[in-house]
């Protein structure tokens, strides 16, 4: 896939989510994590997916949920793939409800992210913050390649407004972007809608102010195959 559409393949590889326990998903366990890790390093694919879904609840369930992503993160990274580590904050929750746990949330990921092992380096994917530029900090960590947007379930023009809004977030958008798609719809008109989707929310990402480069994340870990990919 990369070498005919310069396309990065990642691999979900939770199996779904725990019931909630003071307000927290955590991940079930993944059975078999290091033979599917071999398995997709060998077809190729470059990185990792894996969500948990922060309701309303304490900071220690905030801390755990943060240690578990962490900790399979660094076994995804020691086997040659990239991490996504995606804590989800319910936008269900009223916005000062948010706040106080996205805050939660941003000094339990500093403080995983100076325990871990110095060579570690993932991506975040976060839900965009109620306090526009909240997680600037974590973008600047040098363990931290770049900052994913999750739209939240939020429309897509209002998942572009709040991603305008926090500089060196990039869009990571799934339902915001295909919301105007139909599969009855005629192919150019599906064409014609999926490119203003795109433009749009790529308009929301290009507002942001470029932060310190921290070189090619890809080149450090799969130079052979995949360099450069997600610079480009």
């Amino acid at each position: 896939m990369f070498e005919k559409g310069r396309i990065a393949s990642l691999l979900k590889i939770d199996v779904g989510l725990e019931q909630a326990v003071h307000g927290a998903q955590l991940m079930q366990p993944i059975p078999d994590l290091a033979q599917t890790l071999r398995w997709a390093r060998s077809l190729g694919v470059i990185g990792t997916k894996m969500r948990s879904l922060i309701h309303d609840t304490t900071q220690g369930m905030v801390v755990e949920a943060v240690r578990q992503q962490f900790a399979l993160a660094e076994e995804i990274f020691a086997a040659g793939l990239l991490p996504i580590v995606e804590i989800e904050v319910s936008t269900a929750l009223p916005d000062d409800v948010r706040r106080i746990q996205e805050l939660q949330l941003r000094t339990s990921i500093a403080s995983a992210l100076e325990q871990a092992s110095e060579d570690l380096r993932i991506f975040l994917k976060l839900t965009i913050p109620v306090t526009a530029g909240l997680y600037t900090p974590l973008m600047r960590h040098a363990k931290v390649y770049r900052v994913l947007a999750l739209s939240g379930g939020f429309s897509r023009h209002y998942a572009c407004q709040q991603l305008a809004q926090n500089p060196g977030m990039i869009a990571s958008f799934s339902r915001a972007l295909l919301e105007d798609l139909r599969a009855q719809m005629p192919e150019a008109e599906f064409n014609r809608m999926l490119d203003r989707s795109m433009f749009e929310v790529l308009g929301a990402t290009k507002n942001r102010k470029d932060l310190t480069e921290q070189g090619s994340f890809v080149q450090e870990r799969l130079a052979d195959s995949y360099s450069g990919v997600i610079d480009e």
